[in-house]
């Protein structure tokens, strides 16, 4: 049975944009990649990236939001500042719950002794990836050459 798969949309984003842009079509790309395997594939973001975005990207995230695959994480403005709830804390209890995969380059150490489940989580079910040019490229081997292989990591 393919894994549910949690993608870290800031972290995948901002991957592609070589950590200086966030680029909203990766999430396209990604959604892409593994839904064609199979998964069921959910991205949280934090609204506040959607504010800050460029019309052809807000389109993008709408398209995403729309069809059920985007999650935003609450923001809320005063005329003081902004706040962003903790997207990070969404991502690691969502997938904790179903056992999902978590699609990012975070190591999510300040998450990691909040409970036994979180720590499950991100010691065992985190996929690193990298980008070249517009390929997502994850590893054939996430836990490592003596760990499982991509296909099997990917299955309950």
């Amino acid at each position: 049975l393919p894994r549910l798969i949690v993608v870290d949309g800031s972290n995948v984003g901002m991957a592609m944009g070589k950590n200086e842009a966030f680029k909203a079509q990766a999430l396209s790309i990604v959604y892409a990649w593994f839904a064609k395997k199979g998964h069921e594939v959910v991205i949280f973001l934090p609204r506040s990236r959607w504010n800050r975005a460029f019309v052809k990207d807000r389109e993008l995230l709408d398209a995403l939001f729309k069809k059920d695959i985007l999650v935003y994480t609450p923001s809320r403005k005063t005329d003081t500042g902004c706040w962003d709830s903790y997207d990070d804390r969404y991502i690691v209890e969502y997938a904790a719950q179903r056992k999902g995969i978590i699609v990012t380059n975070d190591n999510y150490r300040d998450l990691i002794t909040e409970t036994p489940e979180f720590r499950d989580q991100i010691e065992n079910r985190l996929l690193p990836f990298t980008w070249f040019k517009d390929q997502f490229l994850p590893p054939a081997d996430p836990m490592g050459k003596n760990g499982p292989r991509l296909t099997e990591f990917l299955r309950h």
